[in-house]
């Protein structure tokens, strides 16, 4: 009986001791699992990382091509405004210009007018003492006659 409990010993012994190896084996591979996932979730966090590091590069460089191609328009306007700008001067200088020679045109112009209607009231004035003169003439020559 003893030697059968030395032998149940010994094979419960040897259970326990599979029962050791195989969780040992058993953790050492769960390790391996955690450690790997570990591993795939810092390669994970680290391309993530990457790739948002690199999309914020897309994106800065998509907004310096907007703000390069918004200046450009910009100087582009700002050119084109001051060309329109002086050609609108220049136009007005050419108007106030014409305006000018045509106020004087008429200035000259009603003066010429003002020195018409001065020679004709004149001349009426000599006309209107010509017909007395006549009429004072008539009527002395037919008291004359008479």
């Amino acid at each position: 009986m003893n030697q059968r409990l030395k032998d149940d010993h010994a094979k419960l012994r040897e259970e326990f001791d599979e029962l050791l190896r195989t969780a040992d084996e058993d953790r050492e591979q769960f390790e391996r699992e955690v450690a790997e996932v570990k591993q795939k979730g810092e390669d994970e966090r680290r391309l993530l990382e990457e790739e948002g590091r690199l999309a914020m590069e897309r994106r800065k460089e998509e907004s310096d091509k907007l703000i390069n191609s918004l200046r450009e328009e910009v100087g582009t306007l700002k050119t084109r405004l001051e060309y329109q700008d002086n050609e609108h001067s220049d136009t007005l200088a050419k108007m106030k210009q014409e305006f000018e020679e045509r106020y004087q045109r008429l200035q000259r112009s009603i003066s010429s007018n003002h020195n018409v209607d001065m020679y004709k009231r004149k001349l009426a004035a000599q006309k209107l003492e010509h017909t007395r003169e006549m009429e004072r003439l008539k009527q002395q020559l037919s008291r004359n006659m008479y």
